[in-house]
């Protein structure tokens, strides 16, 4: 794993293209990202090898008891020695999602997905001394909203002459956004359905602002997630990988499902944990 030098920029969606009356079909995935066994270096300490397996042994356990829909469990990190945290590096390895967390509500962080779906590296700034934890669960706590979100700013006056869809799209978000509350299914505006002009663009992009959350899931192609101002407001904007934008959408949730770790997942990361433990008794 590396130091977190994770490629998450703030989110822009972009201008949607404008269409074409040539029917053109879209490039077909070229690659994804799949599990790989972990490697150990050629010289391991013995030591530092029997602290990770101890601390994957207490991850296990906590897996095995997890409940979905509960929240996620932290395991810190900070007492361990650098040889420990190099095998711990090498074993989990790096998985889809990546994380930033900013803003001066909340300590920021960064956070990095293992290959182990469900189990999150996480590094938190949290005074002079970041804060390494793991956390095994659906999603990372810090990626919860901690704070209460302005309501949502109202439209100017005057809209510019080319705005002709936003202050309903707008509207729409911001009745949502009030009535949500948690438990309720996701109210999603799809974007890439409705016609937009690059003033009605420049609208929602104003109005519902950045958050302090940036998200990045890799697959087949990429899932750009932001927070906005808005509370249980998010920008969610797929991209194939020809890195074209295919889907761009509102939705009012308090953390997209794109994000979470399924509870099949989980399941299937305590499988192969279970088989790491055993597989790093024998190295």
């Amino acid at each position: 794993m590396s130091p977190f030098a994770i490629p998450v920029a703030p989110f822009r969606p972009g201008n949607q293209a404008e269409s074409d009356a040539v029917l053109d079909y879209l490039p077909m995935p070229q690659g994804m990202r799949i599990y790989l066994a972990p490697t150990l270096r050629e010289r391991c300490d013995a030591r530092a090898l029997g602290g990770a397996r101890g601390v994957l042994r207490s991850v296990l356990g906590v897996l095995a008891a997890y409940e979905p829909g509960t929240p996620s469990e932290a395991i810190d990190l900070t007492p361990y020695d650098r040889a420990t945290l190099r095998v711990l590096n090498d074993v989990l390895g790096e998985g889809e999602v990546s994380a930033r967390v900013d803003g001066a509500q909340r300590s920021g962080g960064l956070i990095q997905e293992t290959v182990f779906t469900g189990l999150w590296r996480v590094v938190e700034r949290n005074g002079a001394r970041p804060v390494d934890r793991l956390e095994i669960g659906a999603a990372p706590a810090m990626l919860a909203p901690k704070d209460p979100a302005p309501p949502m700013m109202p439209l100017p006056d005057m809209l510019p002459l080319d705005v002709m869809n936003a202050p309903s799209i707008l509207s729409e978000v911001r009745d949502s956004a009030a009535r949500w509350r948690a438990g309720h299914a996701p109210h999603i505006v799809n974007l890439t359905l409705l016609p937009l002009s690059p003033g009605d663009q420049q609208l929602i992009d104003a109005v519902l602002g950045e958050g302090a959350v940036q998200i990045l899931s890799r697959g087949y192609g990429n899932c750009r997630v932001g927070s906005t101002a808005i509370a249980n407001c998010w920008r969610v904007a797929y991209f194939n990988s020809q890195d074209m934008l295919i889907l761009n959408t509102i939705e009012i949730i308090d953390l997209p499902e794109v994000v979470r770790a399924a509870p099949e997942d989980l399941a299937d990361s305590r499988e192969r944990l279970t088989q790491l433990i055993d597989w790093m008794g024998e190295a």
